[in-house]
């Protein structure tokens, strides 16, 4: 690379317009380590809070890069953030589990990335490595060390900027800032400098933008020998991982439940599940902070799951559920001295008001549950006696036949408001609800899908929520965060308050009422209905726009929602970019629509669907690079297997780069026009309807 490029790169870096998405397209556009590696270190200076956000794209970017994993400047970017953020850490190695699995060991060119996927999550899951530090350690000094001590050693001629430039480098990579002392040089070998060559640690470009040059011999001793890649290494590494933090261990549980739930017959399946819970409680309250609800100034504690409000949701194949739990700031839990069996402490705090009865029936299950985390230890692969697995199974059968009372919401409730009644109904009983920062959190956990996809339709989401609030559109998403957990499992944030149209048109039913969207805006929001209608009617443009732009497949009424304030959001994108359910896509609508939205959103909204749509569509054709740019580094790699160069391309493509502005208005126009009209979203309903029970 010349160096007129190389010097109006690092202005570009250097100025105050550089933003991280910028610094993405450069990770993935150019190949040159010195940049991968100046880049990164900018990253570390001005851009960290982004770079946890976006560490799907820096992984998969890293899984690009060549040499050692220590010598890829993106690793070490990750590694060194990873050391001062506990979650960030997590992510990270559940995260490198997860791709490995879409690496088949068969081929080479995939049994490599597999291997540096395990090998990262290994790395990065070790709170510390048990090895010297550099800076401490006598160590014989490399072309590149002896070249700054050389070069730089004296201060003279040299300006105070350049030499805090150069320490902040040695710093951020981990090179001691003064030369250890030695009774005299060492002798360089001819073998020795051929392999600094080739590792490029001889490579200087200048004082600021050098290569990501690591001292080999302190890396040796973090980074051990390759290892052989077998088959179940991957299951052993996730193991290590839920091993090395409480957080980790309690996400494994949780991801536990939901695969032991899918053998379970659909009418024990929600009493096994609180026998679950109440198994689970006996080891709460504990020092456990999930990252997705955790502030960042102090970390929470878990105090208590709630039984009665976490609950089963429906799936065809897997069993995903909704977790309930109360949570408090961890300095308060740390300060409070209180037994740490909460079900113990339940007992202790309401034993003067229950009778003798009702305490000798927790009792008994208090033990029934002991039993079960006995028998749930008993595994079929051990050489046990079939006869006392047979007994297991009865007795397990037994317990979760077991009843233990659910909440429910008071027939003067509003369905929008079920939620905060059930926080306060909770608080009432809850003998933490006097703990600094008490409060709910619930989120849903989803094994047995991919969630990398998920993960970035999520990313995605919230870069095209903050580009509408910059533009002003008035357009607005329900974007939630997503986060993988394992190689297929994950945890989905809550909208709390919301309902989905199924749930919605079930419950209508049930009361004998018209089964219609606007009946239920009637109910909840009858005296600010015309707000509530605003509301539906910009959300459902948006939507409608992202459904498009992203090819949002498998649209039905049990994914589509509608939240506390009356707006219209989806959830669950497994099917994006181009992939979609079944070998044909019966969906060939650009969005989802029915005859019902425009009745809410009423006429004179409806005939501005076109605008809002046109306005929203031409700020994100705008930022289009923004959007772009995070498929584009995932593609890369081939980690996610739904995600390809083509998924790219079709992805840019429907932005129109080449129209004009005139063009691109016909062509919106046509796009809404098609999806308004397009039979086989009735279609689709139906399919959904027969075979899954979706109301229509």
């Amino acid at each position: 690379m010349g160096q007129e490029k190389q010097s109006w790169l690092r202005n570009v870096f250097d100025s105050e317009y550089f933003v991280f998405w910028m610094a993405l397209t450069c990770l993935s556009r150019y190949k040159e380590k010195e940049i991968h590696q100046y880049l990164c270190y900018k990253i570390y200076q001005t851009k960290r809070e982004e770079a946890v956000l976006y560490y799907p794209q820096l992984f998969h970017l890293m899984l690009v890069e060549e040499g050692q994993l220590w010598n890829r400047p993106i690793f070490r970017l990750l590694y060194k953030i990873s050391r001062s953020n506990r979650h960030f850490m997590s992510a990270l190695a559940m995260y490198s589990v997860s791709v490995s699995d879409s690496y088949r060991i068969e081929q080479e060119k995939e049994k490599t990335k597999y291997g540096i996927c395990l090998e990262f999550a290994r790395i990065i899951s070790h709170v510390s490595y048990p090895c010297v530090k550099p800076r401490h350690h006598i160590t014989k000094e490399t072309l590149y060390t002896k070249y700054l001590r050389m070069t730089y050693g004296s201060k003279v001629g040299m300006s105070p900027s350049a030499s805090h430039m150069l320490s902040q480098q040695k710093q951020f990579y981990s090179l001691p800032e003064s030369p250890t002392r030695r009774k005299k040089e060492p002798e360089y070998s001819v073998k020795s400098a051929i392999a600094s060559l080739l590792s490029g640690i001889a490579a200087v470009s200048d004082t600021v933008q050098h290569k990501y040059l690591v001292d080999v011999s302190l890396c040796n001793r973090v980074y051990h020998k390759k290892r052989v890649i077998y088959k179940n290494q991957a299951e052993k590494i996730e193991a290590t991982i839920a091993k090395n933090s409480k957080e980790n261990s309690f996400i494994e549980r949780l991801n536990t439940i939901s695969t032991s739930l899918i053998s379970i017959p659909r009418h024990m399946r929600e009493q096994a599940f609180i026998t679950e819970i109440n198994l689970l409680n006996l080891y709460l309250p504990d020092n456990i902070c999930l990252s997705m609800f955790c502030p960042g100034s102090s970390h929470t504690s878990i105090l208590s799951i709630s039984a009665e409000l976490s609950k089963t949701l429906d799936s065809a194949t897997r069993a995903p559920f909704m977790l309930v739990y109360e949570a408090a700031n961890e300095s308060a839990w740390e300060n409070r001295s209180q037994p740490a069996d909460s079900l113990m402490s339940y007992e202790k705090y309401s034993g003067d008001t229950k009778d003798k009865k009702q305490e000798t029936k927790e009792r008994v299950f208090k033990t029934a549950i002991k039993i079960l985390g006995g028998l749930k230890e008993l595994d079929s692969s051990s050489h046990v006696d079939m006869d006392i697995l047979s007994i297991k199974t009865r007795v397990i059968k037994k317990i979760y036949s077991m009843h233990t009372p659910q909440y429910t919401t008071p027939t003067n409730i509003k369905y929008a408001d079920e939620w905060s009644a059930a926080v306060n109904e909770v608080k009432k009983k809850s003998i933490y609800r006097e703990m600094d920062g008490w409060g709910m959190n619930s989120l849903i956990i989803k094994t047995g899908s991919d969630m990398k996809q998920e993960q970035l339709a999520s990313q995605i989401l919230g870069v095209i929520e903050s580009i509408w609030k910059q533009e002003k559109t008035g357009l607005f998403l329900n974007a939630y965060k997503t986060m993988v957990t394992g190689r297929d499992s994950g945890i989905i944030e809550t909208i709390q308050g919301a309902k989905s149209i199924h749930q919605i048109k079930k419950h209508l039913k049930e009361r004998g009422a018209a089964q219609n969207i606007m009946e239920y805006f009637i109910e909840n929001w009858k005296d600010k209905i015309d707000e509530a209608r605003e509301t539906f009617f910009k959300s459902l443009v948006a939507y409608s726009l992202v459904s498009y732009i992203l090819q949002i497949k498998d649209r039905h009424n049990g994914n589509i929602l509608i939240g506390s304030k009356g707006e219209l959001f989806h959830i669950d994108f497994g099917f994006v970019l181009g992939s979609h359910p079944g070998f044909y896509s019966v969906e060939s609508a650009p969005f989802k629509f029915s005859i019902e939205y425009a009745e809410v959103a009423g006429e004179e909204r409806m005939s501005r669907f076109k605008s809002e749509f046109l306005k929203g569509f031409l700020s994100l054709r705008k930022n289009m690079d923004h959007i772009i740019i995070l498929v584009e580094s995932v593609a890369k790699s081939g980690g996610i297997l739904s995600i390809t160069q083509n998924s790219v391309y079709t992805l840019r493509e429907r932005f129109q780069p080449g129209l004009t502005i005139q063009e691109f208005s016909e062509n919106v126009s046509d796009i809404v026009d098609r999806g308004m009209k397009n039979v086989f979203t009735d279609i689709y309903d139906s399919l959904q309807y027969y075979t899954q029970g979706y109301c229509k």
